[in-house]
C-alpha cells in the first residue's frame, strides 16, 4: 500500500497536551537575516559565535477578533483587494538564474529617498535583532545604503560592486537587506549581486529559488556552491545540501549529514529563535527533524514497494522524528502531518489543538484548513467542543452529537481556546469567517472565496462579491477545481434563491 502524504502512519497513544512552546538549537557559526527580507517578492561577515535555531521564527498572530461587525464593506473590499495586487515582480534572468535588473532612469532619487528615510527605524531593529554587527555605526549604515543603490541603477547584479564595498561579503549583505524595505527590485538586485560575490545566505537562499521539490536536482553552480559551504560546516548550507541528497535518492548520505553533522548539536530551548538564529531561513528549508521524517518515509517507501520487511522499521523511525518535530519543537509542517493523524484518529482535539498551533505560527495551508474544520462543523458535520465533552460522546456514534445551534452570541477567537465556552453552531461559523480572513493575509486564495461565501450568506452581497471579484481577478478562475466553482457562484450571486453547494473536495481539513 502506497504511504500517504503525510510522514506519519500508525496511531501513537500521547498526551493531548503539548509541552511549552520551544525550538532548536544550533550552537554554530552562522549569519542569517530576518525572515521578513529573506525572501524579496520571489520564490527562490564574519560569523560570530551564536545559537543556531531550527524552527523557523514565527510570523503570524493568532487569528484576529472578531471583525465583522466592525469592519464596513469598504475597509474590507480594501484589504481584499491589496492582498491580490501584492503581486511578484517580472524580471529577465542570465544563464544561471540571477535577475538582470538595474534600477529605471529617474527613479533613483525617489528610492534614495525612500531608503534615508526609513534608515532609522531600520538600523535600530537590525542592531536589536543582531542582524547588523555593532560595530556599524548609524553613518557607515546610511553610507553603504547609499552606495548599493546607486550601484543597482549602474548596472546588473554583480559581485564587483559588492566588494567594491567591503571584502566582508556577508556584512553587506546583511546590511544590504537591512537598508531595503519597500522597493522589490532593490532587494532582489542586492540578493542576486551578494550570491554572486559568494556571500553565504544568498547563495543558499539563491539555490533553495531554483531547486524544485518535485524533480532531480542538476549539477548547477548554486548547488555546487551549497555543497561547499555545507563541507565548511555552515548549518543553512548542510540542511539544504542534505535535502539536495534526498531529491537525488541519496538518502543514505542525506542522513549522515542529517545525524552525524546536525542532530547532534540540536538542544531545546523555550527561546523563540531570533532573527539570526534561523537555519531553516525563515522556512525557506525544511527543519532538520522534518526533513530526516520525510527521508526516513521515502526510503520505508522504497523499501516496501521491493517488499522488504525493513520498510516498517523506517516508517518508526519517519513517525518519531516527525512527533518529535510536532510535539517537542513546533515545527509546523509536523504539526500539520500531526493534526492530520489525529484526524485520522477522530481525535478531534488533538487535531485542533495541533492545527492551530500551525496555524498561529504562519502557515496559510493550515489556517485554510482549520477555517474549514470550524466550517464543516457548523454544518454538522464534526461534533462541536461541547460534543466532544459530553460523556455519552462516541465520535462514531452520530446520535450522541447534539446538533442543535445554541443561543450564544458570537464569542471572540481567543476565548474558545482559553476557556470553556458554549460552541454554538453559530460561532463555529464566526470562527471559520476569521481563520479564512488569517489565510487570505498569509496569501492563499482559496480563502478569499469562502470568505465572499460567508458574507454572501450573512446577506452582505456587495462586500462578499467584492472578495469574489478580487479573487477571481487574483488567478482564482485558473483553478481547475476552484476556478468553476467560483464563476458559477458569480453568476448566480444576487439570486437568494441560489443555494450555493460546496464539495467537500473544496473543503479540505487536512
Amino acid at each position: 500500500m502506497a504511504r500517504p502524504a503525510m510522514a506519519l502512519r500508525k496511531v501513537h497513544h500521547l498526551p493531548k497536551a503539548f509541552p511549552t512552546t520551544s525550538s532548536a538549537l544550533l550552537r554554530i557559526s552562522h549569519l542569517a537575516l530576518p525572515a521578513p527580507f529573506l525572501t524579496p517578492d520571489v520564490q527562490p561577515s564574519h560569523a560570530t559565535t551564536r545559537s543556531f535555531h531550527s524552527t523557523q521564527e514565527r510570523q503570524a498572530a493568532p487569528a484576529p477578533a472578531t471583525r465583522r461587525r466592525k469592519l464596513d464593506r469598504e475597509v474590507r473590499s480594501a484589504h481584499a483587494q491589496s492582498w491580490v495586487n501584492a503581486g511578484r515582480p517580472s524580471y529577465s534572468v542570465d544563464s544561471d538564474g540571477l535577475s538582470l535588473y538595474v534600477g529605471k532612469e529617474g527613479q533613483y532619487e525617489s528610492v534614495l529617498r525612500d531608503v534615508q528615510l526609513e534608515a532609522p527605524a531600520l538600523y535600530e531593529a537590525g542592531i536589536r535583532d543582531g542582524v547588523i554587527p555593532r560595530s556599524i555605526s548609524y553613518g557607515k549604515f546610511q553610507e553603504i545604503g547609499r552606495r548599493l543603490v546607486r550601484a543597482s541603477f549602474e548596472g546588473r547584479p554583480n559581485a564587483n560592486a559588492i566588494k567594491a564595498i567591503s571584502s566582508d561579503v556577508d556584512a553587506i549583505w546583511r546590511i544590504g537587506f537591512m537598508t531595503t524595505h519597500r522597493d522589490s527590485g532593490l532587494k532582489i538586485w542586492i540578493l542576486h549581486s551578494c550570491a554572486r560575490a559568494k556571500a553565504r545566505i544568498p547563495v543558499v537562499l539563491v539555490a533553495r529559488q531554483q531547486l524544485r521539490d518535485d524533480g532531480v536536482p542538476g549539477d548547477t553552480i548554486w548547488n555546487k556552491e551549497v555543497a561547499k559551504l555545507s563541507n565548511q560546516g555552515f548549518p543553512p548550507a548542510m540542511l539544504l545540501h542534505a535535502k539536495i541528497l534526498s531529491l537525488r535518492g541519496k538518502y543514505t548520505q542525506a542522513l549522515e549529514l542529517l545525524e552525524d553533522k546536525i542532530m547532534p548539536c540540536l538542544v531545546a530551548t523555550r527561546d523563540r529563535p531570533g532573527p539570526v538564529e534561523d537555519i531553516t531561513l525563515g522556512g525557506q528549508i525544511e527543519s532538520p527533524l522534518r526533513l530526516g521524517a520525510v527521508i526516513f518515509a521515502s526510503v520505508a517507501a522504497r523499501l516496501e514497494g521491493q517488499g522488504r520487511k525493513e520498510a516498517k522499521d523506517y516508517y518508526e523511525k519517519s513517525d518519531d522524528w516527525t512527533l518529535k518535530a510536532a510535539l517537542e519543537f513546533n515545527d509546523i509542517d509536523a504539526l500539520v502531518d500531526y493534526a492530520s493523524l489525529m484526524m485520522n484518529n477522530k481525535d478531534y482535539d488533538a487535531y485542533e489543538e495541533a492545527m492551530a498551533k500551525a496555524a498561529t505560527g504562519g502557515s496559510a495551508k493550515a489556517c485554510f484548513f482549520l477555517a474549514n474544520f470550524y466550517f464543516r462543523t457548523s454544518l454538522g458535520e464534526f461534533p462541536t467542543r461541547d460534543q466532544r465533552a459530553l460523556p455519552a460522546y462516541d465520535p462514531d456514534d452520530r446520535s450522541t452529537w447534539d446538533l442543535e445551534p445554541g443561543s450564544t452570541i458570537l464569542s471572540r477567537f481567543w476565548k474558545w481556546w482559553a476557556a470553556p465556552i458554549e460552541s454554538s453552531i453559530f460561532e463555529y461559523k464566526n470562527l471559520a469567517f476569521e481563520w479564512y480572513l488569517t489565510s487570505v493575509d498569509h496569501g492563499d486564495i482559496r480563502a478569499g472565496m469562502m470568505a465572499g461565501l460567508l458574507y454572501r450568506d450573512d446577506k452582505q452581497y456587495q462586500a462578499g462579491l467584492a472578495w469574489m471579484d478580487n479573487v477571481l481577478k487574483g488567478g482564482l478562475d485558473a483553478d481547475p477545481l476552484y476556478g468553476p466553482k467560483a464563476l458559477e457562484m458569480v453568476k448566480h450571486w444576487n439570486d437568494i434563491n441560489y443555494e450555493i453547494a460546496i464539495p467537500k473536495k473544496m473543503l479540505p481539513v487536512r
